[in-house]
């Protein structure tokens, strides 16, 4: 393509020519007026994004760009305003040729690619420029106080994905990091070092992820917007190093819990349905909530989240709550399974199920901490602030479904064949028969525990005899 120059020239010398060579057309395809209306639809889109408080497409805008679109702008005026600049002597001489494309047709032309890259910037284009990493990490956290729909709206539609890619890479990393400790040592208890994800150089949704998805404002006020929301951004980072994590992890827990958020409830109240024929992983298919939260077993070990349930759980049980010294009925059911308490029940049930057959399936030999004591110091607070009203109350309901459940897991974990918990649960056990028999009133009730205590250990010492006579069987 042949270089356009500009040419400016005396008027007296430009006469006959141009009467001669003229191109300028009777009924040019873009006018002036053209180029007002196409002024006024962009101070339109700026006044309504201002209005809405949506200026998120500024941010897509990095230095070049903005001086392209200038650019462009200038070169639309000048091809509209041909004939004035024609009149003063700065004309392309290209344009001045009969039969050669007229400067309106060339501004129709530009009219439409700035038009159609403007659209494609605001309305399409994914990606913010490394510039404005600053500036667009401080517009979103002012809207965690101002408008949290908003930046949820963002968050999805424009970091979410790329926040998934970085989590694969913070759990390759992690993964890593485990593996090498264990080649130095299988024993090695040390964990991988602090991460923080926030430096100088790093990508914008690493910004995004360390700066405003782990803030904790964030995750209170993104709870009372879409409560799954945060939960969707992390539920898959098994990384617990990461400097904050574990305390926002707690932080949304625990206000799911108290605020008795609806997903929860649906996920953890409802009826468990098991998967399989074994009787032993629960299908949580029909909960969204729980689905998301147990997609990676991992992150619900790692993030400590089975100590946000107990301390909320115990938190309850110490406080009171009158539900627990009524009796027992079917139309109280549903405010007995609203409790803090039954959620954490319900909540290690399915947790514990989940992760024998983690540790089954890894075939390695492994021993999680669980603090199974929260059981036996929420029964304790159950009974001492329920006394009175014990017999057939839900605090006695309560103290029997966690009896009921410590022979569950035993039974599940004969099945498996993972002898690890077994130990603590049946310690829990004795303590709580005890517990009754030692407080007035209720030692008929603890009498009662110790003789199902006696019944139940010796069914385990039975099955645990039958099977190692089995065994040797199979040896000889």
């Amino acid at each position: 393509m042949e270089f356009i120059s500009l040419a400016i020239k005396k008027q007296k010398h430009m006469g006959l020519q141009k009467k001669e060579c003229s191109n300028t057309p009777i009924h040019p395809l873009m006018t002036s007026s053209d180029f007002l209306v196409l002024i006024t639809i962009l101070l339109a889109i700026v006044s309504t994004a201002i209005a809405n408080n949506k200026m998120i497409w500024i941010y897509k805008f990095s230095r070049f760009s903005i001086i392209t679109y200038i650019l462009i702008m200038i070169a639309i005026n000048y091809f509209i305003f041909f004939p004035w600049y024609e009149q003063r002597g700065i004309y392309i001489e290209r344009l001045m040729i009969k039969g050669s494309p007229m400067a309106a047709t060339w501004g129709y032309i530009l009219s439409l690619v700035f038009i159609f890259l403007l659209i494609w910037k605001i309305a399409i284009y994914r990606h913010f420029p490394s510039s404005n990493k600053a500036k667009l990490i401080s517009y979103y956290k002012s809207l965690i106080n101002s408008n949290i729909n908003v930046l949820t709206e963002y968050l999805q539609t424009y970091h979410l994905e790329e926040i998934e890619k970085l989590i694969t890479k913070i759990n390759k990393s992690y993964n890593e990091q485990n593996n090498a400790l264990q080649e130095e040592s299988p024993w090695n208890d040390e964990q991988p070092t602090k991460n923080k994800l926030q430096k100088k150089n790093t990508p914008i949704e690493t910004a995004i992820f360390n700066e405003v998805i782990l803030n904790k404002t964030f995750v209170i006020k993104s709870v009372e917007h879409d409560s799954t929301f945060f939960l969707k951004c992390v539920h898959r980072c098994i990384n617990a190093n990461i400097v904050g994590f574990k305390n926002v992890v707690e932080v949304y827990f625990r206000t799911m819990i108290r605020q008795k958020n609806s997903h929860l409830l649906e996920g953890l109240k409802g009826p468990l349905n098991y998967k399989g024929n074994q009787d032993i992983e629960y299908r949580l298919d029909d909960s969204p909530f729980l689905t998301l939260l147990f997609t990676k077993t991992e992150f619900v070990y790692n993030l400590e989240v089975f100590r946000a349930f107990g301390e909320e759980a115990f938190r309850e049980s110490s406080l009171g709550n009158s539900i627990f010294s009524e009796q027992t009925n079917e139309w109280r059911d549903n405010k007995y399974q609203s409790t803090a308490v039954f959620q954490f029940l319900r909540f290690t049930d399915i947790f514990i199920r989940r992760l024998l057959l983690s540790i089954k399936k890894d075939n390695k030999p492994q021993d999680p901490y669980l603090n199974l004591y929260y059981f036996k110091m929420i029964c304790s607070n159950l009974i001492e602030n329920h006394t009175i009203h014990y017999a057939n109350s839900y605090a006695e309901k309560y103290v029997n479904d966690v009896v009921h459940n410590i022979n569950t897991w035993i039974h599940v974990m004969e099945k498996l064949r993972i002898n690890i918990f077994e130990v603590r649960l049946l310690k829990i056990y004795a303590q709580l028969a005890e517990e009754l028999a030692e407080t007035p009133r209720l030692e008929n009730f603890g009498i009662e525990m110790a003789s199902r205590f006696l019944t139940d250990f010796l069914s385990i010492e039975q099955r645990e005899a039958i099977h190692i006579q089995k065994l040797q069987k199979n040896e000889q």
